[in-house]
């Protein structure tokens, strides 16, 4: 049960107040901790469920960057899909999400194969070994030709033998191809997406940006990469094969011509991509994001800026596959703003330009199928009147 603040607060002192009042918007998510370091979130009689007084008062004194009420903090946020889809697995295996390696070898025989999503000119090579299907093991591809007929073809069943290995290959292969991946990933006519994307790596290399900014940017866009190597279907794409023939794929296919992995190994490399590469990375990206912004220095808008673009696209990208701040609305454009965020000329453009752009397609961004657009969530960024949105 859930009482009113007047019946909750009756018969307190001011500090039991103060700390329940805390307490009551922490069940919301917004504040966590011991009651010995809360923040005291006061809130205001005549605006309940709006910006705690609290907040306002701190906002006064910050010049650059508005704050956003504790209210409204984000405290964690899902950045890609978590596994499989439920009753569409390719295996049961590995029902509990952990690395482990295959136990039902049919030979001892290990073949090398190529393999890639299509981003880059390079592919990855993966060591692979037949195995013996279990209950659970797809060993089919199937899809729906010409929009009426069901169609499937087997996949001879061979599966990734050392999955530490094929982790620090991915490790290797994304290293390797570096921004070419955001070439093959994102629109190359839109301008303004590749040209944040570009200064987001520029700034990643940049050594006159802190060392603790430029890990965070670089761990973003690794983990970006991540993201849309496990959005997207892995093919064969070297001379072995696995004895697939070349129709494998018909004419009736989405992807006629190509050869794609088995189902069991498509499963292998998304366990590899989300327990090696997503979930750590989202869980030190949310700490280190979260200190910068809580430093409250000025130097370090930008890098959060960028941060938060990416992140705001990627939402965009995920939701097409399948912001609460004062500088980035109009305002951006007072000189006396960006110039206390410490901005270069070319950080300038780059904030000014997108607002512009985002401003003159506002349009864009009403509808039912807004959240699909590549800017639905990055022109929030640029919202000077942003409340949390419970419609997607």
């Amino acid at each position: 049960m859930v009482l009113p603040p007047n019946e909750i607060f009756q018969g307190s002192t001011d500090q039991e107040r103060d700390y329940c009042s805390t307490a009551i918007f922490g069940f919301g998510g917004s504040v966590h901790g011991s009651y010995g370091w809360l923040p005291k979130c006061i809130p205001d009689p005549n605006d309940p469920n709006g910006v705690c007084l609290t907040c306002k008062n701190n906002a006064a004194n910050i010049n650059v960057q508005q704050p956003v009420c504790i209210l409204y903090k984000v405290t964690d946020m899902r950045l890609y899909k978590l596994g499989q889809v439920p009753g569409l697995e390719w295996s049961k295996r590995w029902s509990n999400r952990t690395l482990k390696g295959m136990d039902t070898w049919a030979s001892h025989n290990t073949i090398i194969i190529e393999v890639s999503e299509g981003y880059t000119s390079t592919s990855l090579k993966l060591v692979v070994r037949e195995f013996k299907p279990v209950k659970g093991d797809i060993i089919e591809r199937s899809w729906v030709g010409n929009g009426i007929e069901k169609k499937s073809v087997t996949i001879p069943s061979y599966a990734i033998q050392d999955l530490t290995a094929a982790k620090n290959a991915y490790g290797q292969y994304i290293d390797m191809g570096g921004a070419e991946f955001f070439k093959g990933a994102l629109n190359p006519g839109d301008e303004f997406l590749w040209m944040t994307y570009n200064m987001a790596i520029v700034t990643s290399d940049d050594k006159n940006v802190p060392d603790s900014e430029r890990k965070l940017l670089k761990m973003l866009l690794r983990l970006w990469v991540a993201i849309r190597l496990n959005t997207k279907s892995t093919n064969i794409v070297g001379p072995e094969r696995l004895g697939m023939p070349d129709d494998i794929l018909d004419a009736t296919h989405p992807t006629p011509g190509r050869f794609p992995i088995p189902p069991v190994m498509g499963n292998q490399i998304e366990l590899i991509l989300s327990l090696g590469f997503q979930d750590p990375l989202r869980a030190k990206i949310l700490v280190a994001l979260q200190e910068l912004i809580c430093s409250n220095k000025p130097g370090c808008w930008f890098t959060i800026y960028l941060c938060t673009f990416i992140l705001l696209h990627n939402c965009s990208m995920i939701t097409k596959h399948d912001s609460a701040s004062y500088p980035f609305g109009a305002a951006c454009k007072k000189a006396d703003v960006l110039i206390a965020a410490g901005l270069s000329e070319s950080q300038i453009r780059v904030i000014q330009n997108t607002h512009e752009f985002v401003t003159a397609n506002a349009h864009r961004f009403e509808g039912t199928h807004a959240c699909e657009d590549d800017y639905y969530y990055i022109s929030q960024l640029y919202d000077q009147n942003w409340t949390p949105r419970t419609r997607i």
